[in-house]
């Protein structure tokens, strides 16, 4: 289904499951003339979705699949973040989706946990980009109808700028461009699109990326358990700042590589270990690395497209400047763009 189609009946599942309980919408619709309830839920639904692709791609088509999101188990969970009951319990929502996997027993599914942590950043997502609707401010404060009937036109106006831009942002996590022919396509579980671009001057996003494998390998994350105290206060560096420096710093072989790898792996974290890139020879690898994974998440054209960087291009810091700018300007609300370093020591 296209996402155009998919963000409308799933807004139109969560809006009549609302409508059983209240007629706020209808007397905010009745304001503007028109559905701005409806249309501001589907923003924030593509919002949301861009994010979700970006950190979970292998669990982007599963979980943003009509029959589930507008199941009847899954409509309340989306239609609780649009009331004052509170907010969605995460493992809930991880639970149903694990049952839409095939997953008859969820408890005993091995990446639950991991589906729990993707589910509450969507529903975190969501849920930041609700609350910048202005047009959904009546669902939270009946006082709001008097501002929009001020602003009518500028809101019909804002409404629409605002849903074509998503859905444009959206698009970019299912379209392929140029040829296939040397395409993988996985469906299922894990439902990836890659595409490899091997020819000129250029070198392939992948050939460019360092892959954090080895050092998985070989710190024995499989081991890992535990810091959850450490993990709290990285939360807690991360939800009261907008920008900054999170350092861990202590003696060799206290596990400060195999924490970061720990991250990395669970909360999908850009990343770079100096260990993969040792010596001067290293800072290139790294900003090629990086600026690889910043094009690829963050589908920065008009190297996204392409699937390929200038090496050399890749490698001048003033370019990974631009790249994290560029990315910066597509965070989706409530979304952090998080860099981790592992250096030795």
């Amino acid at each position: 289904m296209l996402l155009e189609s998919l963000f409308s009946v799933i807004a139109e599942a969560v809006f009549g499951y609302l409508l059983q309980e209240s007629g706020l919408a209808e007397r905010a619709r009745a304001v503007l003339g028109l559905d701005p309830q409806r249309r501001a839920f589907q923003t924030a639904l593509a919002r949301a979705y861009t994010a979700f692709a970006r950190h979970y791609p292998e669990w982007t088509a599963s979980l943003f699949d009509e029959a589930f999101l507008k199941s009847e188990a899954v409509v309340p969970l989306l239609a609780g973040l649009l009331t004052r009951r509170g907010r969605p319990d995460p493992a809930q929502l991880a639970r149903r989706f694990a049952i839409h996997l095939g997953h008859s027993d969820p408890d005993r599914w091995e990446r639950l946990g991991e589906a729990t942590r993707a589910a509450a950043d969507f529903l975190n997502w969501l849920e930041a980009e609700l609350a910048n609707q202005p047009a959904l401010q009546p669902l939270y404060d009946s006082r709001a109808l008097e501002r929009i009937a001020e602003n009518t036109e500028a809101i019909r106006w804002a409404l629409e700028e605002r849903w074509l831009k998503a859905l444009a942002e959206a698009q970019r996590y299912v379209q392929i461009a140029g040829s296939v022919s040397h395409s993988a396509i996985v469906t299922g579980d894990y439902n990836i699109v890659t595409q490899i671009f091997l020819s000129g001057d250029y070198a392939s996003l992948s050939d460019l990326y360092l892959p954090p494998e080895p050092v998985f390998r070989r710190v024995r994350l499989e081991e890992f358990s535990g810091r959850e105290w450490l993990e709290a206060d990285l939360d807690r560096f991360l939800s009261e700042r907008d920008c900054g420096v999170w350092m861990l710093v202590g003696e060799a072989g206290v596990g400060k590589t195999t924490f970061l790898a720990h991250l990395v792996r669970e909360r999908r974290y850009l990343h770079f270990f100096a260990e993969q890139a040792p010596g001067e020879a290293g800072v290139t690898r790294a900003l090629q690395s990086l600026a690889a994974q910043l094009v690829s998440r963050y589908r920065l054209e008009p190297y996204a497209s392409r699937e390929r960087l200038s090496p050399t291009l890749a490698a001048a810091p003033d370019f990974l400047e631009r790249l994290l700018d560029q990315a910066a300007e597509r965070l989706t609300a409530g979304e952090k763009l998080v860099i981790g370093c592992g250096c030795p020591g």
